[in-house]
Formats: C-alpha cells, structure tokens, sequence
C-alpha cells in the first residue's frame, strides 16, 4: 500500500537497516528499485520491507505517517495487534516457562518443581529414585526460572562422567545454551571479560579440583542458582570446606541432586533446607525388569562365541530393537565391523568420537527405520541418551562399577518405558565375568530391580493439577501455529508442511538467521510435543522458544504494521464510515481502542478484523487523510485520552489502523 513512490524519495529497509537511507531510483510496474549507496535493491511495491527515512534526523512519527498517507497493509497492522496481545498473554500465563521444555508431562516432576519454584529461594534438595528424572526436574526448575527473570547468572557443576550429558539435555531439552568451563581453560582460568558476557556456566568437579585459578574466579562470582549433581560426593572431596561450602553459602540458592539414601550433611541444606522425594511405588508407570543370564562355552577356534550368541538372536528377535552397550568407542566400532562382515547386518552406531550433530542423526536414524534393529553402543550411550522406545539390553561386557551398570539399564528402565525390559547377559562360562554376573544376580538383585535402600524424611508434594492442565491446554492450542504462519508470511518465508504440526522455513534472507539463532544447517520445527520427544533434532516450537520470542521482539521493535490502513466490505451500509483504531501500552499491557467517526468506542473483536478486512485502494486513503484531517486529529486526541485515564498514566501509542467500512 506504500505506493506511489516518488523518484528521489528516502526509505530504510526495515531487514537491512545497516545499508543506512536508500533513494528512490526507479518505479517499473509492481516493482520499485532503491539505492543505498553503490548498493541497489528491488522490491515488490505491495509488500516492500521499507519504511519512510527518518526527517531531520528524527524518525518519522506515526501521526507523520497517518498524515502523509504512510501506511503498511492490513495484514501488518492485524499481526502488530495480535503480537502485542499474545505477548501480553504469555506474560501472565500460568504456562509461562513450563510449556517450552522439550520433556514428557509427568507429575512428579512438574509437581516438584513447581513446589521448588514457589519455595524459591531457598536450598533444596531432589533425591529422587535412580530413573525418575532429577535432572529433568533441576532443568524445569532452571528453564522456568529464566524465563521468568527470576535468576540470570547460573553455575552446573557435575562430575566429569556427566558433563556431555548435562550439556546436552540442558540445549536439547531445554534451550539453554551453557558455557562449558573445561579443558579449554586448562592453561588459564577464564578471563573477567568471559565472566562478564557468560551467565550460565557448566564445568565439573574433577576440573575444579585440577585448576586453584578457576576455584577463585568461581568464589568471586556471584551465583544467582547453583546446581550441584550427585551432591552426597561433595563432603568427600579434598575441596569440600574450602571451595564448595563457601560457594554454596554465596549462592543465592542452590539445589543438589542426589539419589543417596543418606541424608546430606546441615551445612549443605542447612536448618530450613527443603528436601523433595519420589520413589518408583509411588509412581504406577514401571514395568518389570526380566534378566536372562547365558552361559556360553569358550570357542576352541577363532570365532567369538558372543557374537555367534548375538547373530542367534537377532535372527529370534527379528521384529524388536536391540540396544548393545559396551564400555569403549573402539569396542563398539570393531563389533560393528564383525557384524558386517559376518552377516551384513544393518546397524546403528553411536559413539563419543562422532560429533553432536552426528550423534543426535544416528539416535534417529535408528529410532525410525525398521529395518535398523541394534544400536551399537559405547558407554557414552550410558550418558545423555535415553532409549526408552527399547525394550532390550544386550550386555557385551560388566563394568566392576555397579553405579554404571545400573546406569546402562536406566537407558531403557526409565520413565516413558512401555514394555518389559528384557535384559540379555551372554558371559563365558568359568570366567571371571562368570562369577561376577551370577553375584549380581543373585545377591544383589541389580537385574530385579533398582536398587535401593533406606528412607529419607521428604517434603510432601502437592499435586498441581492446575499447571499440568495449563501447559496441555497450550499444546493443544492452535495460536502460536497461526501466529507463526502470519509472521513467516509477513517476512516472505516459504513454510513447507513435512508432517502434521511440522515445518520447514525456507529462506537464505539475514532476518530469518536472526530469528532461528543463524544454524547453518536449518532443521525442521514442529508444534508437536510427542514428535519432539522422538525427533530430538527438530526445535520443538512454543511461545517459550527462543525463536519465537526473538521474532517477536524484533517485530514489535520495528515501525512493521505501527500505521496500516485497511477496507471493510460492507453492501448493507448506505454511505462508507470511518473507524479508527489505536493500540496503546503501558508497561507491556495493551488497551486497544476502536472509535467510530463519532468518536463513540466500538466493541469489534480483534478475530473479525482478522476475517473482513481487505486491502483498500491507495487513492482512497490518501483522499480520506487529506479530506478529513481535521476529524482524524480529533479522534486520535480522545483515544489518547481515553487511554491515559485508563491506565492512569501516559501510556505509550503503539500502532493505528484506519478503516474504512462500505
């Protein structure tokens, strides 16, 4: 609606405002051509990315651009109100921080993380069962904390063993991009300027222990969270009373994970330390566990009786899949290879030597083709990735560790887990690993059953049903699909449908890598909480996702859709009317204001505007403005004043749309 354009003119481009005041050069049919220097630029006139160059230095003022008949489309001014309404609704929604995690709704953990969010601040401790999510629940807590300003400078501190895994779920599962203090600052601790410009940090114990620089930087820095895993390790630690109780009394709230069943020590939690527990009985989702132990006899020649045992059955179990976990990368690679050789077998192969990325395409390659049925695993498949849709676990070796043992079985024995969980343990007869599995067996009971032991005095958790029904009342809600739709529209990117609730932006604009934090590789998103749960590398999209609200705040921070006009078909009305509609704000709370040529306020819903408005003729608007300027500073005056008694307050003019209905 910005045409006609005048040769010479000045424009900005609202995607490429770096390229400074553009002039116009050329006006050839729907296209108009701009020069920003020795830089030129085409676009179409109906939807040009521009806006008038600011006069004398100032920008132009949006009763300038009502006044000189500047005005975007209908379709820019609808997505600017829609946008400063959705804002302001996510805002003050219970949801809010909860809806964006990438996890399955369990109760327990939304329960107790709620619980631990209401209590905040204070010193917490989640001691759940081995399997029931302690760190999901700490990532909730975290991602709901950020998203609500409530901490902004957070320190994850994680034995060496789990480092990999925490980085990964923390990015995977919950956005959140940490900082990993590791071997890169083996030399030297990291610099003022890094603290300065990192607020969430990761790093392991046995770093900390190996580096006296970084455990002053640590002491120095303030810690609004402070989360500490497998914390009942910490009063054992050589560092215990000189690093890690200083740290925890400095942070403004610290919350340690733990399944021990000892309690932890009054210095850590202190005198009103909250202590939060669910056991597997309280929690009806398990099923059993069944262990097959298979002795084999030692081969007198050069085959391996294990692998002639796994080619049987897999060739018995030709339907299931198969997870293999053994302790080293070249252990995993080496039987892969035998596989191929032997049977030409079709596998999956997962590693610590692959990349993230590559890592994350193996998991789903094997999680969706059928013909796939064993991932290979080293014990980096122990670490970070969970493999509940399995229902078997091959052992090809036994850890003395029976922490990783257990930790290997939580794999697949973890929330989510819809089948019984068969565990295979093929050993050589007579051998030391002989001895060593029947014992586990037998008088253990590691294959029964997690193990347990005493009890702790915990907090009860209060069911909050409310907030588990709110967060599924967002996923099932079809406005942040709309609202995305529109918005992709607006900044002409393709969207291709790949599945229900699925997408794919194609796009190389700059504005677009903006949005989607610039990967250079472009996944796929989707609305779908289920599908993200299985596809680990799509985004999974919800008012809470970075992108959506860096999109939305670089919407609202530009002039797209501040002044629109629009044209409202209506045959039953024996002469046009006039309707002028304002959107004002006062902190982000929007008051929109709709008055007819009367100056009388007109309850028209924003969903109608949505269904009738049109795009009206140019010629027509700029007629109106110069006609009827007299009536348009009148009406705009008693929004403004209708607004400032409202609110109380002067109250900020964020868009105006004028319509004509006839």
């Amino acid at each position: 609606m910005k045409d006609p354009f005048i040769i010479g003119e000045r424009w900005i481009s609202t995607m490429e405002p770096e390229l400074g005041n553009g002039v116009v050069v050329a006006i050839e049919g729907r296209q108009v051509e701009l020069r920003f220097g020795e830089i030129k630029r085409r676009y179409a006139i109906e939807n040009a990315p521009i806006s008038r160059a600011p006069v004398d230095g100032k920008p132009l003022s949006i009763e300038d651009s009502i006044f000189s008949a500047q005005f975007d489309l209908p379709e820019a001014g609808q997505l600017r109100v829609e946008s400063l309404y959705a804002r302001y609704h996510h805002e003050r929604s219970m949801a809010k921080g909860w809806v964006g995690p990438r996890v399955q709704l369990i109760s327990h953990q939304i329960n107790t993380a709620s619980m631990v969010v209401s209590l905040f601040p204070g010193r917490f401790w989640l001691a759940d069962e081995v399997g029931l999510g302690k760190t999901i629940t700490a990532g909730l807590v975290l991602h709901h904390l950020l998203q609500t300003e409530r901490v902004e400078r957070v320190l994850v501190l994680v034995p060496d063993a789990l480092l990999i895994q925490w980085f990964i779920e923390l990015y995977r599962k919950f956005n959140l991009a940490f900082s990993l203090i590791n071997d890169y600052f083996k030399e030297s601790s990291p610099s003022d300027e890094f603290w300065a410009s990192h607020d969430l940090c990761l790093s392991s114990y046995e770093f900390i222990a190996a580096s006296p620089s970084l455990q002053t930087s640590l002491l120095a820095n303030n810690w609004d969270l402070l989360i500490m895993d497998e914390a009942h390790h910490l009063p054992h630690f050589p560092l215990y009373s000189e690093v890690y109780l200083p740290l925890i009394a400095k942070a403004k709230s610290p919350i340690f994970l733990s399944a021990s069943v000892d309690p932890l020590p009054s210095e850590m939690l202190g005198a009103t330390g909250h202590i939060f527990r669910s056991t597997r009985a309280q929690i009806p989702m398990f099923p059993k566990r069944q262990a097959y132990l298979i002795p084999l006899l030692a081969s007198d020649d050069d085959s391996d009786p294990l692998v002639d045992w796994l080619l049987g059955f897999l060739a018995e179990c030709f339907t299931e899949k198969v997870l293999l976990i053994v302790h080293t990368a070249a252990q995993a690679q080496t039987l892969q290879s035998t596989l191929r050789q032997r049977a030409s077998l079709n596998t999956a192969l997962f590693h610590e030597g692959m990349t993230l990325v590559a890592r994350d395409r193996m998991a789903a390659y094997f999680a969706d083709n059928d013909d796939v049925r064993l991932l290979i695993c080293s014990e980096i498949g122990s670490e970070g990735r969970n493999f509940q849709f399995c229902h078997h676990l091959v052992f090809f070796d036994y850890p003395r560790d029976i922490g990783l043992l257990e930790q290997r079985i939580g794999r697949i024995d973890r929330i989510g887990q819809t089948s019984i969980i068969h565990l295979h343990m093929p050993f050589i007869e007579n051998s030391p690993e002989a001895q060593w599995v029947r014992w586990l067996n037998e008088s253990v009971g590691l294959f029964d059953a997690p193990l347990s032991g005493g009890t702790i005095s915990a907090q009860t958790i209060i069911d909050n049903k409310r907030l588990l029904s709110a967060i599924v009342q967002y996923d099932e809600s079809t406005s942040l699909v709309s609202w995305i739709e529109t918005l992709m529209e607006h900044f002409n990117v393709e969207v291709e449908d790949l599945a229900p609730n699925t997408v794919k932006f194609i796009t190389d604009h700059s504005l677009f890598d903006a949005l989607s934090g610039s990967d250079d590789v472009r996944p796929p998103f989707t609305y779908s909480r289920s599908m993200a749960l299985r596809r680990e590398d799509y985004h999974f999209l919800t008012w809470d996702h970075p992108m959506t609200q860096n999109a939305m705040m670089l919407l609202l921070a530009s002039k797209d859709g501040v002044c629109s006009a629009a044209y409202w078909p209506d045959k039953t009305l024996s002469r046009p009317t006039l309707y002028l509609e304002t959107v004002y704000v006062a902190g982000d709370v929007p008051l929109r204001i709709t008055l007819n040529e009367r100056g009388e306020c007109q309850r028209i819903p924003l969903t109608t505007f949505r269904k009738v408005l049109q795009k009206g003729s140019p010629e027509m608007f700029r007629t109106l403005v110069s006609t009827q300027k007299p009536l348009l500073q009148k009406l705009l005056k008693r929004s403004g004043d209708h607004a400032e008694t409202t609110f109380g307050m002067k109250p900020t003019l964020e868009g105006v749309r004028l319509i004509i209905r006839g």
